[in-house]
């Protein structure tokens, strides 16, 4: 019996967290672990869910594949076809809750395994635009950068709406920005760590929006964080590593004054530069997750990472910016 496989990569913000929702500049960066899908049509209710090993501490098996089996369901009613026709074997090898887009994965991997599957005749824009529509539902309200990240497997950099325009009353929801792949060298290293807290990035976004309605303060820290996100491409384009790294670390105290950090992200923070990192904050919807941090020096990351693993901490490494 045949059967399609379809994968889909995580992604880390570098920097535009929650700012992208109203329209402000975002980085992302698709990561080298992600989620696969198995997906054969054989009438069948057995779904098979898999994690691995080194993520499966921030794992709630119950809740998860019981989110995994409806959100499939939902899916296939959402392009018209039967779920019950489908078998299914979802591997997993990123932390869910962590920031690093594993609804957004989920989504394109399994739309895409649907298509082939089936033989679909959706383009690459449609099935992106489903998949988008599917992890706004997970969320709530979505900017559509993890979608498209995890889609298109490239960097992306939203840089279309102007720094003083970031004042509507109401999230402005993207389905289309106007993006490129920045030029950026393969020097830079990239090391992942997890705070050990994993977080809703759909509560995390919610408390921001309605903090946004009633304290006029926060535009002022998504225009600056935009402001950062511009920076810390034209450094990275120019292998100014060390300027890279002073926006990130000033974007992690924005996004601390905004009370998206935690004790355990501002430790792994100070810890991080003790190892050589240029820079670092945290990623994604805040208030737990990850710290992403970057090194010009691939063995001082592998230092770093081996030494964060000794003390329990989950984490890896990547070397530039392809998958």
């Amino acid at each position: 019996m045949s059967m399609t496989i379809a994968q889909a990569p995580g992604k880390f913000i570098v920097c535009g967290e929650h700012a992208v929702i109203w329209g402000g500049r975002v980085l992302s960066i698709p990561t080298t672990r992600g989620i696969e899908v198995h997906l054969h049509q054989r009438p069948s209710k057995d779904a098979h869910i898999e994690f691995a090993d080194d993520v499966m501490l921030y794992i709630d098996r119950t809740r998860i594949d019981a989110g995994i089996r409806h959100f499939f369901a939902r899916l296939c009613q959402k392009i018209g076809v039967d779920p019950e026709r489908f078998r299914y074997h979802v591997r997993c090898d990123i932390p869910i809750g962590a920031g690093l887009g594993t609804s957004a994965a989920l989504s394109v991997a399994m739309i895409n395994a649907l298509r082939q599957e089936t033989g679909m005749a959706l383009t690459d824009d449609a099935a992106c635009q489903i998949a988008f529509e599917m992890e706004s539902e997970a969320h709530g309200v979505a900017s559509g950068i993890d979608v498209y990240t995890s889609f298109y497997r490239r960097p992306i950099y939203w840089h279309d709406s102007p720094i003083d325009s970031l004042t509507h009353l109401h999230p402005h929801v993207p389905t289309q920005r106007l993006s490129r792949t920045p030029m950026m060298s393969e020097k830079a290293c990239w090391l992942i760590l997890h705070s050990g807290t994993t977080i809703s990035t759909s509560d995390m976004v919610q408390a921001q929006t309605q903090s946004k309605k009633k304290d006029a303060r926060l535009i002022s820290a998504y225009q600056q964080l935009s402001l950062y996100t511009g920076e810390i491409v034209d450094a990275l384009e120019s292998d100014q590593f060390h300027d890279a790294g002073r926006c990130m670390n000033r974007a992690h105290q924005c996004l601390a004054e905004l009370g998206l950090s935690t004790p355990q992200l501002d430790e792994l923070h100070t810890q991080v530069s003790a190892y050589g990192a240029w820079g670092a904050k945290l990623s994604g919807g805040g208030g737990g997750g990850i710290l992403v941090a970057l090194f010009e020096d691939n063995s001082a990351a592998k230092n770093a990472l081996q030494s964060f693993t000794q003390h329990g901490i989950w984490g890896f490494l990547q070397q530039g910016y392809r998958i």
